[in-house]
């Protein structure tokens, strides 16, 4: 999961253990706020809540790359993950893009957030540069 500085993103983290009361989350390093959406459940319920979705308040001068995220439950921390601060807009990776003939097409500059669909999962993306131009990949 990745989110831009000097933006606010909403990321779903998921489970196998129920986060049910989860009601606080600490980020590693400075210039990101995290905050636990408050899940919809339907009345009455007791269905454990395995997916939660966070919204990061990122600062514009938030140092890109990794940082540590936990969800604080009043009984116990949960290590949640990890998220990745970038300056580049987010691309989300599309389903259909395992094969040459469907690549997603990815506008420059940009983040690619990805994910494993699948064992040995193959992603194509096609992308436009200038004779050149520099790339980055991290």
């Amino acid at each position: 999961m990745a989110v831009q500085a000097g933006k606010t993103s909403v990321c779903e983290f998921e489970s196998r253990y129920d986060l049910r009361g989860a009601d606080r989350v600490i980020v590693d390093g400075e210039g990101i706020v995290g905050t636990v959406v408050p899940p919809k459940e339907k009345a009455g319920t007791k269905t454990p809540i395995t997916r939660l979705a966070i919204r990061f308040e990122t600062k514009a001068d938030a140092l890109p790359g990794m940082r540590d995220v936990r969800l604080i439950h009043a009984a116990r921390s949960i290590d949640a993950g990890q998220i990745v601060v970038v300056r580049d807009p987010i691309i989300v990776e599309t389903l259909n893009n395992d094969t040459m003939k469907t690549a997603q097409k990815i506008p420059l500059p940009a983040a690619v957030c990805g994910a494993l669909e699948k064992a040995e999962d193959v992603d194509f993306f096609e992308f436009e540069v200038k004779a050149g131009t520099a790339l980055t990949f991290t």
